[in-house]
């Protein structure tokens, strides 16, 4: 087959545009399998995309016959597609484009597209109105190039409701036109379906899964807040009747409540030790941090053995109750530990120190006490024996230095008059 420009020529009445800008879409817009592109079948090798596709925009409502540019476009086309309907049967400009393209002895690449009308119902009495394939469609053209008499029998694709429908009509359609089995283009198209629908149902549930993740979230942070929320209100109820309780400790150091007399802090201290069983026995959370409060403050005045019994029962309430936080625990912890640094710790009263007695009289102590003893006083003999040699060695060498330069100085003197008698 010789190269073409156009892959179809499309011939369609204008009162069908809405049928030819859908089929013009849906032809140029497809695209065939990839196995079968490259393959050479009748129409020529299977393209990538069905493109181009003619198509007149308007009848030549004002012309006599055919223009120069649409036999060229008929000249260039592989095949034609004709949309049939009543209007396109009675349009005169189909029929002569699909008798030109006969003319072409192109007569078995016309591939029809019934959108409405009966087929062949003008062999029919009373109902030609209804015809929808225009005569060059109905009719082989004679050996003098026109239209004779032998009715032809056209394999249309339907698009009617209940036929073929828009989609099977245009598969069938893609097939004439790209010379290949429609089973193939069939089975290729509810792969791809079932392929869409596989997508599709995995983004819906990817999106139920996050909108659950979402809404799983939303609950968890509006638990979380709730839970903050009340925490933070019960601390705040917490530190207000602290506060009140301080505040109420503190009335002492007022005149009028102490009546001239002279109030400590070492005594108010005292006296909120004592109170805090009475007023807070059934408050443990209030208990605690003014237990704590009361023992630092022990602390800071140097009162470390009044602070650490208050610090620990501060510590063991804060142990036993259900909601408290690692870091008040923490504090609590710090502040016994520094407690416990700070207080000296108390130390036995020495016994006076008796008068030493001999070694080997202590070593006569029974148990391991005493051979421990005896070994220590072995080692101490040794060492004193080792101290005395080491005297002794040095007195014997100074000894005999001493002799040695006695005797030196001695033969110094009389030497002359050993020489003298010599002489």
């Amino acid at each position: 087959m010789a190269r073409v420009q156009y892959r179809a020529f499309l011939s369609y009445s204008h009162r069908d545009a809405k049928w030819a800008d859908w089929l013009h879409k849906a032809l140029e817009t497809y695209r065939p399998p990839k196995t079968l592109i490259g393959t050479t079948t009748a129409l020529g090798p299977v393209p990538k995309r069905l493109i181009p596709i003619f198509r007149d925009r308007e009848e030549l409502a004002s012309a006599t016959e055919l223009g120069a540019v649409i036999n060229a476009a008929l000249e260039d086309s592989a095949c034609q597609i004709v949309i049939c309907s009543p209007d396109a049967a009675k349009s005169r400009w189909v029929n002569a484009e699909i008798l030109a393209f006969k003319r072409l002895a192109r007569a078995d690449r016309i591939f029809p597209l019934i959108v409405s009308g009966e087929p062949n119902a003008s062999a029919v009495a009373g109902r030609e109105a209804e015809e929808c394939f225009p005569p060059a469609l109905r009719f082989h053209l004679g050996p003098d190039g026109e239209l004779s008499d032998a009715r032809t029998e056209p394999v249309a694709a339907d698009a009617r409701p209940g036929k073929d429908g828009k989609n099977r009509a245009k598969l069938k359609l893609v097939a004439a036109v790209l010379g290949v089995g429609f089973d193939i283009l069939r089975r290729r198209e509810q792969q791809r379906r079932a392929r869409q629908l596989f997508i599709a149902a995995c983004a819906a549930t990817c999106g139920m899964v996050l909108t659950s993740g979402l809404a799983t979230y939303a609950l968890i942070q509006r638990s979380i807040a709730q839970k903050q929320t009340a925490r933070a209100e019960k601390e705040a109820d917490a530190a207000r009747q602290t506060t009140n309780f301080l505040i109420g400790l503190f009335r002492l150091a007022d005149p009028s409540e102490a009546r001239g007399n002279t109030v400590t802090a070492r005594e108010m201290l005292d006296k909120a030790a004592v109170s805090v069983d009475a007023e807070l026995a059934k408050q443990p959370a209030i208990q605690v941090p003014v237990l704590q409060t009361l023992g630092t403050v022990y602390t800071g005045l140097g009162l470390y053995r009044e602070a650490q019994p208050l610090l620990n029962r501060s510590l063991a309430m804060a142990r036993g109750l259900p909601d408290t936080e690692v870091v008040a625990l923490s504090e609590g912890l710090n502040d016994l530990a520094a407690c416990r640094i700070c207080r000296p710790t108390t130390r036995r009263p020495s016994r006076p120190i008796a008068k030493p007695s001999p070694a080997w009289v202590r070593t006569r102590r029974i148990g391991a006490a005493g051979s421990a003893w005896r070994t220590v006083c072995m080692v101490w003999e040794t060492c004193c024996a080792a101290r005395a040699t080491t005297r002794m060695r040095r007195a014997a060498s100074a000894m005999r230095w001493r002799c040695s330069a006695g005797s030196t100085a001695r033969s110094t003197a009389t030497s002359p008059a050993h020489s003298s008698i010599s002489r």
